[in-house]
């Protein structure tokens, strides 16, 4: 469960860090910022599919029959691991294409 809420709430703390630190650091040191934190994204992401293969997470009930809940199937967490390996490929194909962007 925790790396569910890891998965979620990483990028979003450390998008919002670095768009409070990018004036202050280096363009290498911005890239290898952002490459750790890509990384890190995708494990985190890749460990909740592996660890919440089997989980019910329940969002909240409409009446006592009727509840709304997230259940993976094994083509759901196919196409997550696949959207994760593709977000991260792109993320590191940006640094190249931006190389030659300015601050």
């Amino acid at each position: 469960m925790i790396f569910l809420i890891l998965s979620i709430l990483f990028p979003i703390v450390a998008g919002t860090v670095l768009l409070l630190l990018k004036d202050n650091m280096k363009r290498t040191t911005l890239l290898t910022t952002v490459g750790l934190m890509l990384a890190m994204t995708a494990v985190f992401s890749i460990a909740t599919m592996v660890m919440c293969c089997d989980l019910e997470v329940t969002v909240f009930h409409l009446t006592k029959a009727l509840t709304i809940a997230f259940c993976p199937d094994h083509t759901g967490i196919l196409f997550a691991f696949l959207a994760t390996v593709v977000m991260t490929g792109a993320g590191f194909y940006s640094f190249t294409y931006m190389s030659k962007e300015h601050k």
